[in-house]
C-alpha cells in the first residue's frame, strides 16, 4: 500500500516522501522523496478522491505566510502544479471535498481558514475567514487556533478551533 508522508523539514528531512507499506510483513520501503518540490514543513497532506492530485500545507512561520501546494501524481513522482498563500500563519490541516472542486486550509497560529477552488489540481484563492474569541484555558486558549477542517458533504464543512473551544459549521 503506497502513501505520501509529510514531515517537518528543518532538520535533514526531504519534506514529502512516498513510501510503500507491505502489509504481509509490516515493513516500510522508501520509494521516493521530494525535497526539491516540497514547501517548508509540509506537515499535512491530502489527496483528491481519485488520487490524481496531492495537496500539501507549507508551514513557514511568521513573518512568512503559509502556503498550500498542489501536485499531480504521476508514476511515483510529483509534478508541482501551483502554490497559493493561505494568508495566515502556520497552516496545519486541509481537506478537499468529494467533487474535487474545493479545498479548505486552516491556519493554527492566526486562527483562520482559507477557501480555494480547484480545477484539475490548480488551486485558486477565494476567501479567508477569521475566528475571534478565546476560552477558559488562558495558556492555550487566549486566541483562536483553527486546527482541523472536515467536509460534511460537498458544500458544508466543519472547522475545529482549539483556541475558542468550538466546532463551527460553514457552507461554501
Amino acid at each position: 500500500m503506497k502513501w505520501f508522508l509529510g514531515t517537518y523539514s528543518k532538520r535533514n528531512s526531504e519534506g514529502i516522501y512516498l513510501i510503500d507499506f507491505d502489509e504481509s510483513n509490516g515493513k516500510f520501503e522508501l520509494i521516493n522523496s521530494f525535497g526539491e518540490q516540497s514547501p517548508s514543513n509540509p506537515s499535512f497532506l491530502a489527496t483528491d478522491i481519485d488520487n490524481k492530485y496531492l495537496y500539501s500545507v507549507g508551514e513557514s512561520g511568521s513573518p512568512y505566510p503559509g502556503v498550500v501546494v498542489s501536485y499531480s501524481i504521476n508514476n511515483n513522482n510529483l509534478e508541482k502544479i501551483n502554490e497559493e498563500f493561505t494568508n495566515g500563519d502556520n497552516p496545519c490541516h486541509l481537506a478537499v471535498n468529494s467533487k474535487n472542486d474545493y479545498l479548505v486550509a486552516v491556519n493554527y497560529s492566526s486562527g483562520d481558514f482559507s477557501t480555494y477552488s480547484l480545477d484539475q489540481g490548480k488551486i485558486s484563492f477565494i476567501e479567508k475567514k477569521s475566528h475571534e474569541g478565546s476560552s477558559i484555558n488562558t495558556e492555550r486558549q487566549n486566541e483562536p487556533h483553527a486546527h482541523s477542517i472536515n467536509f460534511l458533504d460537498d458544500d458544508n464543512f466543519f472547522v475545529c478551533d482549539l483556541g475558542i473551544d468550538k466546532i463551527i459549521k460553514y457552507s461554501l
